[in-house]
């Protein structure tokens, strides 16, 4: 009798133990990227009616559920939105509309939910669409607030492009990223990703691997990376040696895998020809992570 009630006990323990383990949600790893697509330049050269496809392709492939771009048109945007189903947020930098450049944020509307987004901008006054510093173009940040369907973690994404020729301006920059990352996120965990137009060793990426609450998503990558190296190749696959594209994740963010993907357009299983051999200027570069 003893021996079937310790038995009856065991079972409802183990019951009870498990049910709960049940109750709680597994983490769940999600592909996030950041993506110069490139704007649509002349029609004759990697024009964007020849990309549009590759760039769609690509991002299915790798099987992204959340990535920022960088220089593209809202009809590059909804091109995209169209051939994925990913939804996106961000404004126009030239008049915080639809004018000029974009720093989007894509996501997967079957994984994560939009909670919030907004922009601002690279200039002393951040929420006005001007030039800041010696910067040779305006400069746009688009960010939004998640809650993960799988989970019900809550996270925040930042999409950024900083500047190519003022040296002041990515310096400056740099400071004011991190100042309004910390603000918006508050205590969320955050993923901050983009074309900083910055080698490893420049000023404006120092400032950012000074501040503890930035994490070099190479850096702090468990294990080996799939890929790493230099990022931008200006559409001739062999890219510089210095990476210039970032995945900046924060303490609530574990990185489990790292890759820079150099697919090309015949890589993709498409048509390639020499006026559009790859999907972009840029390889994108991709991280497997899980909120803690």
């Amino acid at each position: 009798m003893k021996k079937i009630i310790i038995k009856m006990f065991l079972a409802a323990a183990a019951a009870v133990l498990f049910g709960c383990a049940s109750a709680e949600k597994a983490p769940a790893p999600f592909t996030a990227a950041t993506f110069n697509i490139k704007n649509s330049p002349e029609p004759e050269v990697n024009a964007w009616d020849l990309r549009r496809d590759s760039v769609a392709k690509l991002i299915k492939k790798h099987g992204f559920d959340i990535f920022g771009t960088q220089e593209g048109h809202f009809h590059q945007l909804d091109d995209i939105s169209a051939r994925t189903g990913f939804k996106y947020v961000g404004k126009g930098r030239e008049d915080g509309a639809k004018g000029g450049e974009t720093s989007a944020v894509f996501y997967n509307p079957a994984r994560f939910e939009l909670l919030d987004s907004g922009d601002f901008w690279f200039a002393p006054t951040p929420d006005k669409p001007v030039k800041g510093w010696d910067a040779a173009c305006r400069r746009i940040c688009s960010w939004g607030k998640f809650r993960d369907l799988k989970t019900g973690k809550k996270f925040a994404f930042f999409s950024l492009h900083f500047d190519h020729i003022g040296k002041k301006a990515r310096a400056e920059s740099a400071r004011l990223l991190v100042k309004k990352v910390s603000e918006i996120s508050g205590n969320l965990p955050f993923l901050c990703v983009g074309d900083f137009n910055a080698t490893p060793d420049s000023e404006p990426m120092k400032i950012i691997f000074a501040e503890k609450s930035f994490k070099d998503s190479l850096s702090v990558l468990r294990g080996a990376p799939k890929s790493a190296g230099g990022t931008f190749h200006n559409f001739t696959g062999k890219p510089k040696p210095d990476r210039i594209d970032y995945i900046f994740v924060s303490d609530g963010v574990d990185v489990m895998d790292y890759a820079v993907i150099r697919d090309s357009v015949a890589d993709l299983g498409l048509p390639a020809t020499p006026k559009a051999a790859y999907p972009s200027d840029h390889f994108p570069v991709a991280v497997d992570a899980v909120l803690k």
